[in-house]
């Protein structure tokens, strides 16, 4: 029923106050899971889909049945449509995977959601967390986050960030985040960085989008970790020009 597209990056602080623009923020874990959407008519859960590609999902309606906290009938009349992320949880994760079968818990999620079989859903105990109300909310993401606490979903654990010089400074901001991260470590919950999106619904969706991300929000993302290789080889290709091209063969990391 609506684009599900991505956030742009961000690796700075400095970017973070630049897009804020003396706006509210909410300040939220990136989970890193499986984007999914969900749809209530007068209360009752009638569709759950997958993001796709953006713009095509999966449907996963009978999957999410079986998660452990996706309720299947609010207090709310009309079309609700709400926003989140399956995940596994830290916990959860190390305990599927003792033998480790699996590789990380983000891919497992995502091989759950796409296998006929909808038990495995519980048994991986996959749970969903709202971060987002698309429809059936107001103007405020801040009350139509606490508003989707109230009917029963867990919710993405988020902070309210003022448009005040203390709190969009470099060395708080920086501070806030450090926070979130180790929030989310103590918690459990699987984090991909945090995301900042516009307290006000509607100016945000004034900013329009790309065809990549919406411009109502942005991606902080910890510098990637470095990891020492070894450059074992290097294969070289002849193209039908003639053109030889070098490809470097590295040890593979993690």
């Amino acid at each position: 029923s609506h684009p599900m597209l991505s956030l742009e990056k961000c690796h700075s602080t400095e970017e973070v106050i630049e897009f804020a623009n003396n706006k509210e923020l909410i300040a939220s874990i990136k989970l890193d899971g499986l984007t999914c959407s969900l749809t209530y008519k007068d209360g009752i859960l009638v569709s759950a889909e997958t993001r796709g590609n953006g713009y095509v999902g999966s449907d996963i309606t009978e999957h999410v049945k079986q998660f452990r906290n996706i309720p299947l009938k609010i207090n709310k009349e009309g079309t609700y449509i709400v926003d989140g992320e399956a995940i596994i949880t830290d916990e959860d994760f190390a305990e599927i995977n003792k033998d480790g079968e699996y590789k990380n818990s983000r891919n497992l999620t995502s091989g759950t959601l796409s296998v006929l079989d909808t038990s495995l859903v519980s048994k991986r105990r996959l749970k969903f967390f709202a971060w987002d109300i698309i429809e059936g909310g107001n103007n405020n993401l801040k009350d139509n986050l606490n508003e989707a606490k109230e009917l029963g979903f867990d919710v993405v654990p988020f902070w309210f960030v003022p448009n005040s010089s203390n709190a969009l400074n470099p060395k708080n901001l920086q501070s806030n985040i450090d926070y979130v991260f180790d929030y989310a470590k103590e918690e459990g919950y699987p984090i991909d960085g945090v995301v900042f999106k516009f307290n006000d619904i509607e100016y945000g969706k004034s900013l329009g989008a790309t065809s990549h991300h919406f411009k109502n929000g942005i991606a902080y993302k910890a510098k990637d970790d470095v990891y020492e290789t070894e450059l074992v080889d290097i294969d070289w290709t002849v193209g039908k020009s003639g053109q030889i091209t070098p490809t470097a063969v590295f040890k593979p990391v993690e």
